[in-house]
Formats: structure tokens, C-alpha cells, sequence
């Protein structure tokens, strides 16, 4: 089978895609039919609820906050290793380029 041509251009002109590939289905269609402005604030109040029913529930998930702090703990020498590395790469070049090197 062909593979489908990607399409050319933005997804909406004016719009940043890396936002208009998270909208729903037929979203531009809802927005064009709002017809005041405080059809639409209502929309963004509506979208504000959402976020901040989410955020709480993120907030309670002891799954979550249980997964977040085995990544840190597993991660951490990683991070500390990557760390110490860079910081002593960028004291390299910066007495590199104190001595005239760079």
C-alpha cells in the first residue's frame, strides 16, 4: 500500500501545528461557530476548569508521585555523572579562552 503524502504546509495557517496536532476532531469547526466573544471566554473558562481538576488529580495520584520518585532516585547518579561532566567541559573552555586559546 502507498503511504499517505504528508500534508504540505501548516495544519492552520497562523497556528503553531505543535498545538494544532493536540486538538480535537472538528475544533476549528466549534470555534467558528462560537459568535461573541463571551462564547469563546467561556470556552477558555471551560478549558481552565479542566486544567485545574487535572492538576489536583496529578497532585493526589500516589501512583504517579510514587513512579516520579523512583525516576529520580534511578536516574540521579546518571544525572549527577551528566552533570559534573558538563560543568567540567565549561571550565575547560572557559580557562581555555582566559588563556587565549579559544
Amino acid at each position: 500500500m502507498a503511504v499517505p503524502k504528508k500534508k504540505k504546509g501548516p495544519i492552520i495557517p497562523g497556528f503553531e501545528d505543535k498545538f494544532a496536532k493536540k486538538l480535537p476532531d472538528n475544533y476549528e469547526d466549534t470555534v467558528d461557530g462560537m459568535k461573541t466573544p463571551d462564547d469563546m471566554k467561556g470556552a477558555v473558562i471551560d478549558c481552565e476548569k479542566v486544567i485545574n481538576l487535572t492538576e489536583k488529580e496529578m497532585e493526589e495520584d500516589v501512583a504517579l508521585k510514587n513512579a516520579k520518585e523512583n525516576v529520580k532516585a534511578l536516574g540521579g547518579a546518571y544525572k549527577d555523572t551528566l552533570g559534573c561532566q558538563k560543568a567540567k567541559i565549561k571550565y575547560l573552555l572557559h580557562v581555555m579562552e582566559g588563556r587565549g586559546y579559544l
